[in-house]
């Protein structure tokens, strides 16, 4: 995202208007990169729900945080076009966490408007609830070895799950449903009820082609500028566990605080 505002190379942002996907495209000031402080999974982990935790009880952590005071959290995903379904060009799976956050990041920038109780039709279709820029995707092509990126934002994502169709698109539906009513009723959605609890795993396969004739024009038509090469800075960690990232931050942030107290 930052290689493509740095050389100026447009980033198209779908968005729901009027109940509909359009495209359109995605400023540097859009995502408030001109004041950049930007934190990866395991610090974002710590730093998103400092807040509102109260509302948002036990959330998984986002993939990304731009700080400009408060923590703006993004989610991203990695897509290889062509995919293995014909015609689709690229696929956009969505996990359990990813509806989650989603719906989180629609309510924080609509504390108003969900004082009042919402569906998930009314949230896509009301013009008072404003939308952010949220999902970054980033497309390889297989063929060049050279890829792109786009941004879809929150009420984007939740037209494209409100209007699928499939077995699994209902039961998400349902499970956002089932957060809009307790939100509605409790003032809070609870994701675990313990941090150390498990979600039932949901994944719902979404191709956006299917949704709207602009994104298939704009696929169609998108350019692919960036050798993948030209994305990699420092040295490459060839494996190691997500959660290890999580565990030291969260000792690290220990440690600074017991030093704090003991005047070290």
């Amino acid at each position: 995202m930052i290689y493509s505002f740095d050389h100026a190379i447009t980033v198209p942002l779908i968005c729901c208007k009027n109940g509909r996907l359009s495209v359109t495209s995605l400023k540097r000031e859009d995502i408030k990169l001109e004041k950049q402080e930007i934190t990866y999974s395991h610090e974002v982990y710590l730093q998103s729900d400092q807040g509102d935790h109260h509302r948002f009880v036990n959330f998984p952590p986002d993939d990304l945080g731009i700080n400009t005071g408060t923590m703006d959290v993004y989610e991203s995903k990695t897509c290889v076009t062509p995919c293995h379904a014909k015609g689709k060009v690229f696929e956009l799976i969505i996990r359990q966490n990813n509806i989650a956050n989603c719906l989180r990041n629609v309510i924080k920038n609509n504390i108003e408007q969900f004082k009042i109780a919402q569906t998930l039709k009314q949230i896509i279709t009301n013009e008072n609830i404003s939308e952010s820029p949220y999902i970054f995707v980033y497309l390889w092509k297989q063929e060049g070895g050279k890829c792109s990126v786009l941004c879809f934002t929150d009420k984007a994502l939740l037209r494209m799950i409100f209007a699928n169709k499939t077995q699994r698109g209902k039961i998400v539906r349902g499970m956002i449903e089932e957060m809009l009513q307790e939100y509605d009723q409790k003032e809070k959605i609870t994701y675990k009820t313990d941090k150390s609890d498990t979600v039932k795993h949901q994944k719902l396969t979404l191709y956006p082609v299917d949704y709207s004739d602009d994104i298939k024009t704009l696929v169609n038509t998108l350019e692919y500028k960036v050798f993948i090469s030209d994305l990699v800075v420092g040295n490459v960690v060839k494996k190691r566990s997500l959660c290890d990232f999580i565990e030291n931050a969260k000792l690290q942030k220990k440690v600074r605080e017991l030093e704090e107290k003991l005047g070290l």
